[in-house]
């Protein structure tokens, strides 16, 4: 096992540990933005990418980024 492949939460997972409900809306709008559109966009072009011949990059995909170095 590599470093890279430990984690162990991922950007805004901690949407209902937010004791505020306007302050959990709005990081469960984020929280659905990058696991949603921009999780799907950035998987669409690294299929795009193996197709033409170049390795995917999925660290940029919200499931890999961390919420902080701290965990």
């Amino acid at each position: 096992m590599t470093l890279a492949a430990m984690h162990y939460d991922s950007l805004f997972d901690f949407v209902f540990r937010v004791p505020d409900k306007k302050g959990r809306l709005v990081v469960q709008k984020y929280y659905n933005y990058l696991h949603g559109y921009v999780t799907s966009t950035i998987s669409q072009r690294n299929v795009k990418r193996f197709k033409e011949g170049h390795l995917p990059y999925p660290y940029f995909l919200p499931a890999w980024i961390a919420n902080s170095i701290h965990t």
